[in-house]
């Protein structure tokens, strides 16, 4: 019988290790055991808010103007980025007929750069500020009219071909750190294949 009872402690004795051992190296795991904090990533978009203005433009962003030769015509069309727009390319295309330059010639204002390859795309880099940026398009704010406009060319107008000027404002974000928009040419393409 004191066999039996050695043998019974003994098996307690060695489950009693185990358990020990047990508790020990679970302990030791929980010690090492370590959780870091969360990181969140929120994306958001940036904003470019630009619009074009001109005095006394009617309903229709139509504004008409009587042709005298040598005149100048008090033309001032700004662009403007609002303030906390995102930096940016910023782009004016002019649209004129095809007669135009029989009647008037002008200069784009100083700051503006024509863009390669295009004979009616105009671009500047412009950079976030906390207030509106405004940009002239035109030289002095004038178009000038051609001295030398014949009779017989005034009397080739019609309601239909009277000469005409169009001016559009495009901004896209400008990123060095984007390959797609690092470049004036890539950012015009951009705004190209968005108007197509």
């Amino acid at each position: 019988m004191l066999k039996r009872l050695n043998k019974k402690k003994s098996i307690i004795l060695i489950f009693s290790c185990i358990l020990l051992l047990t508790v020990i190296v679970s302990g030791t795991i929980a010690w090492l055991k370590s959780e870091s904090n969360s990181l969140v990533s929120k994306f958001s978009y940036g904003n470019i808010k630009i619009f074009i203005t001109e005095e006394d433009v009617n309903d229709e962003n139509v504004k008409n103007f009587e042709i005298i030769p040598g005149a100048k015509i008090k033309k001032n069309t700004t662009v403007t980025v609002e303030e906390n727009s995102e930096d940016c390319w910023l782009f004016i295309e002019i649209e004129q007929s095809d007669n135009f330059n029989n009647f008037m010639n002008y200069s784009i204002e100083d700051g503006w750069k024509k863009l390669e390859e295009y004979e009616n795309i105009y671009y500047r880099e412009v950079d976030k500020k906390n207030e509106k940026q405004i940009y002239t398009v035109f030289k002095d704010d004038i178009i000038n009219v051609n001295s030398d406009i014949t009779r017989e060319l005034f009397n080739s107008l019609t309601d239909d071909n009277y000469p005409m000027i169009s001016i559009l404002a495009y901004g896209i974000q400008r990123n060095s750190k984007i390959d797609a928009i690092d470049t004036a040419e890539d950012a015009w393409l951009l705004v190209n294949n968005q108007n197509n």
